[in-house]
């Protein structure tokens, strides 16, 4: 869940390499998504990024199917977490009960 956490999603511009000139890719058009960068994921988890040999000629990237276990993981400590708070309230709501029993009497 700390993983999870740590990351920083956000809204950027992708843009396709059309070429390569003077080993820097020519930029095309972009679209916008939605996702992290991966230098930033890499210090998180380095399993999900694919660091490049050399910076100049190549990008970074992000195996995003690879997250999925981790997020699933972090579904469960939550579930988890919330079922214990659930049984926390329902054992406040008995003691709850037992001290209007005692003060009725």
């Amino acid at each position: 869940l700390q993983e999870i956490m740590a990351m920083e999603p956000l809204r950027y511009s992708k843009h396709v390499a059309m070429d390569m000139q003077n080993g820097k890719p020519l930029l095309g058009e972009s679209s916008d998504e939605i996702g992290f960068i991966a230098q930033d994921l890499y210090e998180i988890i380095p399993e999900v990024v694919s660091k490049p040999n050399d910076e100049n000629s190549e990008l970074w990237g992000i195996d995003y199917a690879k997250m999925v276990p981790i997020l699933v993981r972090a579904i469960q400590e939550q579930q988890s977490k919330i079922m214990e708070l659930e049984n926390k309230i329902e054992s406040y709501k008995e003691l709850e009960k037992r001290i209007e029993l005692l003060e009725n009497r």
